[in-house]
């Protein structure tokens, strides 16, 4: 496809250059430039929006720049933009196992906090509004130092009001379509607050107000001491004193105005290894202990690795400090441990037995391990790294798993998700050469939050406009068909899942219910345990026939109690 730059100069937009597709737009990137082209021409932004969109003098705003005809003379249907490349979608940092898995902090989170608060405060001194400042709005930089903002041409301008908000930001207490600096910053506490905690500031259960809308209304917010919260979600006095205050003005009292310009991260207690107690229907085991948080957990063969703050283990001997940029553990050969980790053009796998750490130049978008493997995403190939050599002399090679659209793939732990020119595709890796490709109608037009897949089992949180679903997927035998269950409207993102030699699979959900259920496609049996033991910072991980949970610096193994 051909498009016109200002109606001067020409570019083609080959399809493998195509990023995605929403409900007005398709966007394209090449060399560092997006190109998004509207559907409907109708759509596009007045050229003197454009103009005043310009006025906002801030890097982190991705707004638009040139514009895009289909012919020399044609009337404009598009524009360019920056093209942010490997970012993730903000709302992915609103899920506990995320930044776990990631050893994000709250220096971390409140340095990105801020960053939002320095952008938006640029967009009012040029004199335009956010108005839907919502959580698929903002990417984070893979290094988790930069917040981009996008979807810039929705903004208010001087000349060109706005219209759209989403739901689950709106502001109950301004008067419709009167937005201001004020309703900007009610939004962004919205989002803020689900940063630092986990849950939107209106979610948890209220005896007796319910419903998102009720409680905005209402001011009930997660301050309210008749509130209560999934144990998944972060305390509220890990807020920094200044923000944790201005978050209870804001959703308690009905405070409006902007956020405080500094704050220092709380540093954490240290955490106690506490033990868990045999619950009314689970027995725990313990099997590992460490001395600060685990991030993963690895197990094969006679290895028990667990990747920690303080380092990375195999049962009681540390092998290692975690290294920079760790990605997670695969298994060599001889089953031996390695350590991967990635930088901008560089994998590298450190050998955690001999300390040998073997390079392989190479630029990629992602390097995820999964069940011992490791895959990586380089340009339009997701590759399956291959592993030879004898101890001592590790060698690296690469055997093409999934050919993708670069700039329209996600790597996820055992599958790949592709945004095709309408319809999303999941590529499903269950074991070492193969792949197989699924047409998905449920992910199209949601953003995914968080996932967990395992043999022919895949559970997911995706975002569609504001609301979080659980979907659970079981696949046949072959991965040509599947049945879906979708939980709608959950609190908490989640995609913890573990499944056994058995069959047997295992979900700890958002109410914090361990659901026990078949991995057989169709089969209709479900048991919910509600145990008091049960909270939802468990990760649960299979072993063999063994269930396993990690619950903060503890690994136990457990089963069903008599």
């Amino acid at each position: 496809m051909r498009v016109w730059i200002d109606n001067q100069t020409s570019i083609n937009l080959p399809k493998k250059s195509f990023v995605g597709q929403g409900g007005q737009a398709s966007v394209y990137a090449q060399g560092g430039v997006a190109y998004k082209l509207y559907t409907d021409p109708s759509h596009m932004i007045p050229e003197q929006k454009i103009s005043e969109l310009a006025a906002i003098r801030d890097a982190r705003i991705v707004g638009p720049e040139s514009t895009l005809s289909m012919t020399k003379r044609g009337a404009p249907v598009g524009y360019t933009m920056r093209h942010v490349q490997d970012a993730f979608v903000l709302c992915q940092l609103f899920s506990r196992a995320f930044r776990t898995r990631h050893g994000i902090g709250v220096s971390q989170i409140l340095h990105l906090v801020q960053q939002l608060r320095e952008g938006i405060a640029s967009v009012h001194t040029a004199g335009a509004l956010l108005v839907d400042g919502n959580e698929l709005n903002f990417l984070v930089s893979r290094d988790f130092k930069d917040v981009f903002f996008v979807d810039v041409d929705s903004y208010q301008t001087p000349s060109y009001p706005a219209t759209a908000i989403m739901d689950s930001i709106r502001d109950r207490h301004q008067q419709a379509h009167r937005f201001s600096p004020n309703s900007d910053w009610f939004s962004f506490a919205i989002i803020a607050f689900q940063m630092f905690i986990g849950i939107h500031p209106y979610k948890g259960k209220h005896p007796t107000c319910k419903g998102l809308d009720a409680r905005m209304r209402a001011n009930l917010s997660v301050f309210n001491s008749d509130v209560r919260v999934p144990k998944t979600t972060y305390a509220l006095p890990s807020i920094p004193a200044g923000y944790r205050e201005w978050f209870r003005r804001v959703f308690e009292e009905g405070f409006r105005g902007s956020p405080p310009a500094s704050a220092t991260a709380r540093a954490l207690a240290p955490l106690v290894v506490t033990p868990i107690r045999n619950g009314a229907s689970i027995l725990y085991h313990p099997v590992e202990s460490r001395e600060s948080e685990i991030r993963a957990t690895y197990a094969s063969g006679p290895h028990m690795l667990t990747a920690a703050k303080d380092g990375i283990w195999n049962h009681q001997q540390k092998l290692a400090s975690t290294p920079a940029n760790f990605a997670g553990i695969v298994f060599g050969p001889q089953n031996q441990p390695l350590a991967v980790s990635r930088t901008s053009d560089e994998l590298q796998l450190l050998d955690l037995e001999t300390s040998q750490l073997c390079r392989l130049p190479l630029v990629t978008q992602a390097a995820v391990p999964y069940q011992g493997r490791l895959y990586v995403h380089h340009g339009t190939k997701i590759s399956e790294v291959q592993l030879g050599g004898a101890s001592g002399a590790l060698s690296i090679s690469l055997s093409v798993a999934v050919n993708v659209v670069a700039n329209a793939t996600q790597l996820w732990p055992g599958f790949v998700v592709q945004n095709l020119l309408g319809a999303t595709y999941v590529s499903l890796l269950p074991k070492a050469g193969f792949s197989y490709q699924v047409a998905i109608s449920e992910f199209f037009g949601a953003t995914l939050v968080d996932a967990s897949f395992e043999r022919n089992v895949l559970v997911a949180t995706v975002n569609r406009e504001g609301q979080m679903d659980r979907l659970v997927f079981r696949f046949n035998e072959h991965f040509t068909d599947y049945d879906c269950r979708i939980i709608e409207d959950v609190e908490v993102a989640t995609g913890n899942l573990a499944v056994l030699d058995s069959g047997v699979c295992l979900c700890l959900n958002e109410n914090e219910e361990l659901e026990l259920f078949s991995r057989k496609m169709g089969s209709r049996k479900l048991q919910r345990l509600d145990d008091a033991t049960l909270s939802g910072d468990m990760r649960l991980m299979s072993r063999g026939a063994q269930a396993l949970v990690t619950s903060h610096c503890s690994v136990y193994r457990i089963e069903m109690g008599p």
